[in-house]
């Protein structure tokens, strides 16, 4: 199988899945919002979340392939919704792009083929996440609301 073949029949499984699993840590809002300045009081919402889930997203597109040392390296974009959360609250609803680099082992690390990437549900698509490695992470043209102002 050629890498860029495997690599579009992943993005709309098992990359997809592990690319918002990932980018749905609350590590990443003081990134996202760095350059919001029209939220007020940021730094306190940001210190109350402690849940981000994505609503709504694009699956990711997939570039600059390139195979070496058994892993094959690329980059990705994928636009989403994300709202962020303190407990059941709602606080901010994030409108933005992701965009990073990731690896995954290439067709002689893994066996891709051994699996069933497009019957499996979210949970073992995620049982799988270890595979992939992710170098950079860059939040791009970000939009928020803030949803706790009453």
């Amino acid at each position: 199988m050629e890498t860029q073949e495997l690599l579009d029949g992943l993005s709309e499984t098992f990359l997809w899945e592990i690319v918002s699993a990932y980018i749905e840590h609350p590590r990443f809002l003081p990134d996202m919002l760095r350059n919001v300045g029209y939220i007020e009081n940021k730094d306190e919402i940001i210190q109350k979340v402690d849940d981000m889930e994505i609503m709504d997203s694009e699956e990711p597109e997939i570039f600059d392939s390139n195979t070496e040392n058994g892993r094959i390296s690329f980059g990705f974009e994928m636009p989403f919704v994300m709202i962020a959360k303190s407990g059941e609250e709602q606080l901010l609803r994030i409108t933005t792009t992701a965009s990073g680099q990731c690896s995954i082992p290439d067709e002689n690390a893994f066996d891709w083929s051994a699996f069933d990437w497009e019957d499996m549900d979210k949970p073992e698509l995620l049982s799988h996440k270890d595979l992939a490695e992710f170098s950079e992470m860059r939040f791009e043209e970000v939009e928020c609301d803030d949803l706790s102002v009453e």
